[in-house]
């Protein structure tokens, strides 16, 4: 993915021209294929995401070549998606809670839908109560 340079105990200098990564640094590989456009790897034209978890469709993917990574990463404020799990993809279904807006939504409506309710139960803020002590969490 990277060339680098390191340098030995007795000062030498080594090229390292092939970089693998496993996990959980495969997780941040993954982030920045989804978020810049230009570091992603070439992707099967038949993938389909209806059978898998979405992280599947980087599965076995190797990084065409040697490039500047540096670079890349300089250059992506251009090309950066924010949001890449609201962009419509063949067999998957975009979660309710990716609006494109915001929006305050109440805990106990009759109307709201279990993934809506679990997502924003998840992310309420409540009171951890512990042995002489409650702490806000």
């Amino acid at each position: 993915m990277a060339s680098s340079e390191m340098t030995g105990r007795n000062g030498d200098r080594f090229d390292i021209h092939e970089l693998s990564l496993w996990s959980p640094v495969f997780f941040v590989q993954v982030w920045a294929w989804e978020r810049i456009v230009s570091l992603q790897p070439e992707q099967a034209p038949n993938y389909n995401i209806v059978r898998w978890v979405r992280i599947r469709r980087w599965h076995n993917m190797k990084q065409s070549g040697v490039i500047n990574v540096r670079a890349t990463i300089d250059s992506s404020r251009v090309f950066f998606r924010w949001r890449p799990y609201t962009l419509a993809m063949e067999g998957w279904s975009i979660p309710k809670f990716y609006k494109d807006k915001e929006e305050w939504t109440i805990v106990g409506r009759k109307n709201l839908d279990i993934e809506m309710e679990s997502f924003v139960r998840c992310l309420r803020a409540s009171e951890l109560v512990g042995f002489d002590c409650q702490e806000p969490y």
